[in-house]
């Protein structure tokens, strides 16, 4: 298992998750990116006959707060669209949070990263997830090998992610005897990592916690978007002179 820049799995669409599609008032969405010719989408619908207003919070994949506006306007039986660009042209992945201002939930919120290539542009939608309070993770080897697990971190404290596999059904810690995680990451507030996992030599995949809190849980694989095509045909008819 290596790490690996979050920005190469963003662009794969979902294949597994661990957590749960959101609904209520607020909701996380993972796994989003800008830079060069990427940028992502947030779409905000509102099912509502008045008016609905949201915060916005966009973190870095580091964790870092990103510097956009925070309170959206979304007007009644309408669609708005955010877009998240780069703030300097640098590529990296983040996630935002969007919260509903109302204590009646009106709105029905998910994202998209889209990527510009030639005259297409691909899309890749990203669902709201609801973050888990589990601190351990058990699958079969066979559905994680060569698969991109992402890890986002929601909670107020850091964490160390540890990943081990092992041949026991039963077990439930990367720490058992003389065992030792094959693979650790220090993870802080509000921050994601992205780990491609190789070919594992025993049944199970474990991925542990050791400060559980509330976290997002998604595997990745490599596939197609939907793709939008632009042509640029068209004809300009002048008049002729009398």
């Amino acid at each position: 298992m290596k790490l690996r820049p979050l920005l190469l799995m963003l662009l794969a669409p979902a294949f597994w998750a661990q957590s749960q599609d959101v609904s209520g008032r607020a909701w996380q969405i993972p796994a989003l990116a800008y830079g060069p010719n990427i940028w992502s989408t947030l779409h905000l619908v509102n099912r509502a006959a008045t008016p609905r207003s949201v915060r916005l919070e966009v973190y870095r994949e580091n964790g870092e707060r990103l510097s956009i506006a925070e309170r959206w306007d979304v007007p009644a039986h309408e669609m708005r669209e955010i877009r998240i660009d780069s703030p300097n042209g640098d590529q990296e992945s983040c996630w935002a949070k969007v919260t509903e201002l109302s204590e009646a939930p009106a709105l029905q919120v998910d994202g998209s990263v889209e990527m510009l290539n030639g005259n297409a542009i691909v899309s890749f939608a990203r669902k709201a997830k609801d973050p888990t309070a589990n601190d351990v993770w058990v699958s079969l080897a066979a559905e994680i090998e060569g698969k991109q697990l992402y890890f986002l971190n929601v909670f107020d404290r850091p964490t160390t992610l540890e990943f081990c596999a092992t041949n026991n059904r039963e077990q439930r810690s990367c720490q058992v005897g003389s065992q030792k995680a094959a693979a650790r990451f220090e993870v802080n507030p509000n921050q994601a990592v992205a780990v491609q996992v190789k070919k594992l030599r025993q049944r199970y995949f474990i991925a542990q916690s050791t400060a559980p809190g509330r976290a997002i849980l998604l595997l990745f694989t490599d596939g197609p978007g939907t793709k939008r095509v632009f042509s640029s045909d068209s004809s300009v008819e002048f008049e002729t002179p009398r």
